[in-house]
Parts: structure tokens; sequence; C-alpha cells
């Protein structure tokens, strides 16, 4: 049964960026887009938020620090006892609005970074971001703000983590949440130069596991290994009424995940509130409906378990919503 409303809302407040990274999964740039709501519409959204007492609200983007407003938000969400997540490049960060944020009680700032150095750093991500990001890091522990680390694996950067963990041990984060890349949005486009090998990955999972032996925690993601284990990806539960969490996007659209918003359906919390557009969610499963599936994903033996993979990145490689899976190894030793 679906509950009442989200417990998580992930909130992208922009889809504009001041990087580019290579594997951005809604595409981020500076150029802002024609449906982003206003400073007004987000306003009316905050306040909805609140009133749903929603338990956790991480405030994301693109880059959420290119809304003037986002500091605001972290009061209003605070002040109402909701545990407030800032997801950030850190790179427009500096020790007043660190401060500020400290002030208003932030409970958690994430903040990106994807290589030791700049020149791996910074062709990943674009810019000059990496000593930026870095000063940014000294200030947010001198805050003693709780600080995550968000790092996405890729080709140019596997090797470089070892070096990275420890570039990071002085900013003492609590959590370093190492992902593979994923195939959608640039990592869509970009995918086959980006994908890390499967020895890559078996021997970052081996050298994490020491690295978790020194001071900070490191996590690590990533779906190539899940598959190899398991046989099969990942479950798809898009549209699920066991759900809890979902995305809102920068123009209000809410989705139970990113990739999903590739479908256009329309869910918008202006027109529907917070709890009427969740209640909406469950419509989501109509795209993963077995029986309409095309191709060999149909005839499958682990088709009930995996639901034909992620539908939306299904949909990317296919432009059909009902077609095969094609980055599942299963399909690729039955050519």
């Amino acid at each position: 049964m679906l509950l009442k409303t989200p417990i998580e809302v992930y909130w992208c407040l922009t889809d504009r960026c001041n990087l580019s990274c290579n594997f951005c999964l809604s595409e981020s740039g500076p150029e802002i887009r024609d449906n982003e709501l206003d400073d007004e519409k987000r306003a009316l959204i905050l306040e909805d938020l609140i009133q749903c007492k929603i338990l956790k609200v991480y405030l994301t983007g693109g880059e959420p620090l290119l809304i003037p407003e986002t500091l605001w938000y972290v009061k209003r969400l605070r002040e109402n006892g909701i545990f407030t997540v800032l997801t950030t490049n850190g790179v427009l960060l500096d020790p007043a609005s660190i401060r500020t944020l400290s002030d208003h009680g932030l409970n958690r700032i994430q903040v990106s970074i994807h290589g030791s150095r700049p020149e791996i750093n910074d062709a990943i991500m674009g810019g000059h971001a990496f000593e930026r990001i870095i000063k940014a890091l000294g200030w947010i522990h001198d805050a003693g703000l709780d600080l995550h680390i968000k790092v996405t694996i890729t080709q140019e950067n596997i090797h470089d983590l070892p070096r990275l963990v420890h570039r990071l041990i002085p900013f003492e984060p609590s959590l370093i949440n190492a992902s593979e890349v994923m195939a959608t949005g640039r990592g869509f486009a970009n995918y086959e130069s980006l994908r890390p090998l499967e020895k890559e990955l078996h021997e970052t999972m081996e050298m994490i596991q020491s690295l978790n032996k020194l001071v900070v925690k490191v996590s690590f993601r990533n779906h190539t290994l899940h598959f190899i284990e398991t046989g099969r990806p990942s479950t798809c539960t898009v549209g699920s009424e066991t759900a809890s969490t979902c995305l809102i996007m920068p123009d209000g659209n809410m989705t139970p995940c990113t990739p999903a918003h590739v479908w256009g359906l329309s869910n918008n919390v202006l027109e529907y509130g917070i709890q009427g557009a969740w209640e909406q969610i469950p419509l989501y499963a109509q795209f993963l409906q077995e029986e309409n599936l095309h191709g060999r994903c149909r005839s499958c033996d682990l088709l009930h378990e995996c639901k034909g993979g992620c539908r939306a990145e299904a949909y990317l490689h296919t432009n059909d919503v009902w077609g095969e899976y094609t980055p599942c190894i299963r399909l690729s030793q039955t050519k």
C-alpha cells in the first residue's frame, strides 16, 4: 500500500549548472530551460513540502546554489524539523554561505569531486573546479558540517580513487560514496568511452574493502558487478506501491526516479499538490507490464525477477517503451 506522502523527496531546483560533467544524468549546463519554475512557484512547493511533513529533503540540481533562494529553503525546512541535505559541486561556496548554512542547521552537505588532481577532476567536470572544491571542503570542515562526498566512477578516474580517498581524509567526510557511471543523460551519450572494465571494477571493489580500514567510510554502488553476481539486471521498481522516495523536477513534475522523466508523464505538483502527485506515482507501473515487452526480454526466464531491467534506460537505447534492455549481458550472450 502506498504511503500517504513520500518519506524522502529529491527536489531538483534547477537544471542549470556552472560545470558540465561528462556523465551528468540531467545533462545540466549554463542555460536556463524554458519550463523551469520561478522563485514564486518554487516557494509554493517549499510550503507544500512543509505542510506534508516530509521527513527528508535533498536540495539538488543541476547546481542548486545557482538559485539565490536555496539558503532560505534550508532555513525554512530546518525550522520545520525536516532533515535537509544540500547536494552541490562546491564551486559556488564561500565562508559566508557555509556559515549561513551552518547557522540554519543544515543536516548534511554532499559535495561532488571526481579526481585527486586538477587534470583528472577538471577533465570530467569541466572548468577549473578542483582548487575551488578543495577550498570549499576546508571551509565545510571548519564549520563542522556533516560532509558526504560523491564520486562517479568512470574509465577516467577509476585508478585514481585510492589517491582521491587519501586526499579527502583530512576533511573528515562521514562517507565517500563512489558510484559507477550510469548510461543516462550525458552519461548515455558518452557511455562507451566512460564505462570501466569489469576487471577494473573488481579491483576497485577489493581496493575499497582495504580503504574502509582507514578513518573514512567508502561505499561503492555498481550495477555491472551486481549483474555479474546475480546473473540479471537490478529489478526495476518504477511505480511500486511500496515506494518511499520521489523526485521533483525543475518544472515541478514528480517522478519516481531521474531516468523516469524520459516518458514525459504529466504529474506536476503545482497542479496536484505533493500528496496528489505522490498518489499518481503508481501510474508509472504501466511501463513494467511484462506481457508488453518485445524481443528477447519477453522470453527470458528471469523476466519476472528483473522486470526487463531499467525501463527508462531501455527506452533510451531503443526509442521503444517496450524495447529490449540492451545493456543486459544475457542478451549479448544470445545474439
